[in-house]
């Protein structure tokens, strides 16, 4: 096993302005995780709460070996997609890949 950092970045899919983020937004954002990560990222939908109001957001997690400014990343999604905040945490973690045979 590695000694890991997973990073997630919560990013709610409706606007400053109060518009639906749109596929574009979404993909673009995704491409920037890829391109800045290298790998590749995992991606969750899920029901956000903020300042009482329920959101649908985009979760997107990185498993990587660090080196990568989350801050400045949270700005240039949120960039993207359009939002107020971007929330992002980082955490170590124990990671592996297992070659399944065949």
């Amino acid at each position: 096993s590695l000694a890991m950092i997973r990073t997630r970045y919560y990013l709610g899919l409706t606007t400053r302005d109060g518009k639906v983020v749109d596929d574009w937004q979404q993909a673009n954002a995704v491409e920037l995780m890829v391109h800045v990560y290298g790998d590749g990222c995992t991606i969750y939908r899920a029901a956000g709460h903020w300042r009482g109001t329920t959101e649908e957001t985009l979760i997107l997690e990185v498993i990587s070996g660090g080196g990568v400014d989350s801050e400045f990343m949270a700005s240039r999604l949120g960039t993207i997609m359009l939002q107020d905040t971007v929330l992002w945490t980082t955490e170590r973690v124990e990671a592996g890949f297992v070659k399944v045979p065949r």
